[in-house]
């Protein structure tokens, strides 16, 4: 479902045909993997669903520290982000 291929290393462009089924919440989550998953120097969050988990924030702090890795949030005015 999130397109991630081990054996050929890529992710193609699409993350499932059937994503109309699929909650929004769980779809932001699934980009989110994939971002990881292709270890960039930088993963840019523009999706209100993630900016309010502060667990998952947290783990994000915590594998960016370790990797290297940064992570850019973007938030809009009206969002509050703790």
């Amino acid at each position: 479902m999130v397109g991630i291929d081990t054996e050929e290393g890529g992710l193609p462009s699409v993350i499932d045909p059937q994503r109309h089924l699929i909650e929004p919440e769980i779809l932001a989550r699934l980009r989110l993997a994939r971002g990881v998953v292709s270890a960039p120097h930088v993963i840019v969050i523009d999706e209100p669903w993630l900016a309010t988990d502060l667990h998952l924030k947290h783990r994000l702090g915590e594998w960016a520290r370790n990797s290297g890795r940064a992570i850019l949030w973007m938030v809009s005015k009206s969002t509050v982000v703790l």
